[in-house]
């Protein structure tokens, strides 16, 4: 299956048909409601360095009291990894309770009902199949930067999220820097004139 035709089918009536793999849930477009002090359920999707890094760094380390209900990682390895920072962080008995999965697809599908966001870790081309999965399920979504390999992922994407009504959020905090948004706010100023080409650089290419 083509790419294109995957991620379109995510967003089809008829996307079970694609996904279905004994979960009720999919095809579900209502927001999960958290009630008032209640503990976030989640499921990490992608248990490398970005989820289970340093302390400085990976996200697992920074847990504010939130249930991992679930992990899911092509490498057994990492879900060991994962467990023993949730036994460090929280306790053993919820590093215990963890279910493991190789596919994050299987893991929606079994798991989707018991939790109520999802943290997705995985390498670039895995972002907007799995978040648009979850949202579709009405799940809320962490993604880690980039949102998406291509300008047409991130319009399905939004798509997904404005129709289920979920809390999403991009990993990418930069855009949030005092001096990005002070360029943003130049350049619906006018200050810069017409923009006519943007050009990028990355040095980490």
């Amino acid at each position: 299956m083509k790419r294109r035709t995957f991620l379109n089918a995510c967003l089809m009536a008829g996307s079970a048909s694609v996904f279905n793999i004994g979960c009720a849930g999919f095809g579900r477009c209502r927001a999960r409601q958290i009630a008032d002090g209640a503990k976030i359920r989640i499921g990490l999707i992608g248990c490398g360095g970005r989820m289970c890094g340093s302390k400085n760094y990976g996200l697992l380390n920074n847990l504010c009291g939130e249930e991992i209900v679930c992990i899911c990682d092509p490498d057994p390895a990492r879900w060991d990894y994962a467990r023993r920072i949730v036994k460090e962080r929280i306790s053993p008995d919820a590093a215990l309770r963890i279910a493991t999965y190789y596919d994050y697809r299987e893991m929606l599908a079994r798991e989707g009902g018991r939790i109520d966001a999802v943290v997705i870790s995985t390498p670039n081309h895995h972002h907007a199949s799995a978040a648009i999965i979850a949202m579709e399920m009405g799940l809320h979504v962490y993604v880690e930067k980039p949102m998406a390999l291509t300008i047409e992922e991130v319009r399905l994407m939004h798509a997904a999220a404005k129709r289920s009504g979920v809390v999403t959020q991009v990993g990418n905090h930069g855009h949030s820097m005092e001096g990005m948004r002070r360029l943003v706010e130049y350049v619906e100023a006018g200050q810069f004139g017409q923009i006519r080409d943007v050009y990028c650089f990355d040095d980490r290419l």
